[in-house]
């Protein structure tokens, strides 16, 4: 539950079990109530151990989560981002740059963990407790060599393994491939989506299904293989969907969603996801899926093809999502957003000019979707904005008109929430959430003579990127 900060355990028809992480930012070993995370990203269970690994994605950590003592240690990383390529260090001493997925392999001795900010993946060994780089140069490319160190990655984000462990399946997002990586040399072979000949080009995305050597993917997010050897299933994030790779087949075919974003269940691309990350296959030939921008998980039973959404509701509410949320309104901030207060304003109507901005060395991410919404909190009768929602474009300004019948009583007020997908040059890419709240004074009246000015810019947070899902 990356924006809650915390790792929530469920059974799986949804009911509440466990919460591991007390629920607010910060790097803290300890029990598992009281231990903190930020940001955790991808998770490995070892049954045997009862022990669950987390990438702590924002703490630029590997943590272990021992339910059996309940306690959270930290395996290596030590809360600030790191910029070594080479590693070798042991445990804390070794400094990691936003892991974002982990596996286990070796029966256990070793972890494998994708390092999205490095454009690496690392090993980490329990024998020696030495985290250090296994394939990928550090360069941000699509190069598949027959070794480690003549490969590079693109921000890979997840990670499958083979039924014989012999090959892990990688989704690399910023090429927007499904690539796979031999564990015995740390060499990089393409399968899927990107751009075969080109390693520097990282464009070459879109939403085609087809032949391996034909197929489209954009900025896959999470992958996992099937008890079926020749199968692997995708969440193609940015293209809404959830995919279905054929080793034996050479194709790749859309399973489920539409291709829109949004909250449908229904069956195969009837359904729709809003840029699905997570994705791991269940008892039952059932795929559970992380959907990140609905906050949900959802459910595909792979017999029928039916897409349903779990019931969380037993699960309780995050503390981020009760101490940033605006109480006794409808809506409020995004759980983790940034939120700008204005001062109030004394008109009914007029119009916001809203633009974000990156700071030096970072631009928009191309592809993502960075946008806006605009409500009226609480619940308003006669309001109306022109356009409620859209595309936030890099250089750009968006004119948003409002109106408002009345504001008799006060506590009204415009919320516009903004998502920024951006990238740093050379670098991991992130995303921000801002949400401007603009209060309506309770004596407002009329139109407003001039535009409301609404800017920001975006910031990593410090040293810990501001880095999360989904990327």
């Amino acid at each position: 539950d990356s924006s809650n900060h915390r790792i929530v355990v469920t059974n799986l028809q949804g009911q509440f079990v466990s919460q591991v992480g007390d629920g607010t930012p910060g790097f803290a070993d300890g029990t598992i109530s009281e231990a903190k995370f930020c940001r955790p990203q991808g998770v490995a269970f070892d049954s045997t151990k009862s022990v669950l690994y987390v990438a702590d994605t924002e703490n630029h950590a590997l943590r272990q989560v021992d339910f059996s003592s309940g306690q959270v240690v930290t395996l290596a990383g030590d809360g600030t981002k790191g910029r070594d390529y080479l590693g070798g260090k042991k445990g804390r001493n070794q400094q990691l740059n936003s892991p974002w997925d982990v596996s286990i392999v070796e029966s256990g001795s070793k972890l494998l963990v994708v390092m999205a900010g490095s454009h690496q993946i690392w090993t980490y060994n329990f024998a020696d407790q030495v985290a250090q780089a296994f394939s990928g140069n550090g360069y941000e490319r699509n190069n598949n060599g027959p070794t480690g160190k003549l490969s590079s990655w693109a921000q890979p984000s997840g990670i499958a393994l083979s039924a014989d462990e012999k090959i892990a399946y990688i989704a690399d997002s910023e090429s927007s491939s499904i690539r796979e990586l031999d564990i015995s040399t740390g060499g990089a072979k393409l399968l899927a989506g990107g751009d075969p000949f080109f390693s520097d080009n990282l464009f070459q995305f879109g939403d085609v299904d087809g032949n391996l050597d034909s197929v489209r993917l954009q900025h896959p997010l999470g992958i996992c293989a099937d008890a079926d050897p020749n199968l692997l299933y995708i969440a193609d994030s940015y293209n809404h969907k959830i995919k279905v790779l054929d080793l034996s087949s050479r194709s790749v075919q859309t399973l489920a969603g539409s291709g829109s974003a949004g909250l449908v269940d229904g069956k195969g691309q009837g359904a729709r996801f809003s840029e699905p990350a997570g994705i791991v296959l269940g008892p039952g030939k059932r795929l559970y899926v992380a959907d990140t921008n609905n906050n949900t998980i959802r459910v595909i039973d792979l017999g029928t093809g039916s897409v349903s959404t779990m019931d969380v509701s037993s699960v309780p509410k995050g503390r981020m999502e009760q101490e940033e949320a605006p109480q006794g309104e409808i809506g409020g901030a995004p759980p983790g957003a940034k939120v700008v207060r204005l001062s109030p304003v004394r008109s009914l109507s007029g119009e916001l000019k809203l633009s974000i901005a990156c700071p030096p060395g970072f631009h928009y991410t191309k592809g993502a979707k960075s946008q806006f919404e605009v409500a009226a909190e609480p619940t308003a009768q006669g309001f109306v904005a022109s356009p409620q929602s859209g595309q936030l474009r890099e250089g750009k300004e968006s004119t948003i008109k409002y109106s408002l019948r009345d504001s008799r009583g006060g506590g009204n007020l415009l919320r516009i929430n903004a998502k920024v997908y951006y990238c740093q040059e050379g670098d991991v890419c992130l995303f921000d959430l801002i949400s401007f709240e603009i209060p309506i004074a309770s004596d407002a009246a009329g139109a407003a003579s001039i535009p409301i000015t609404l800017e920001y810019t975006v910031h990593p947070r410090g040293e810990r990127s501001s880095a999360a899902l989904l990327f």
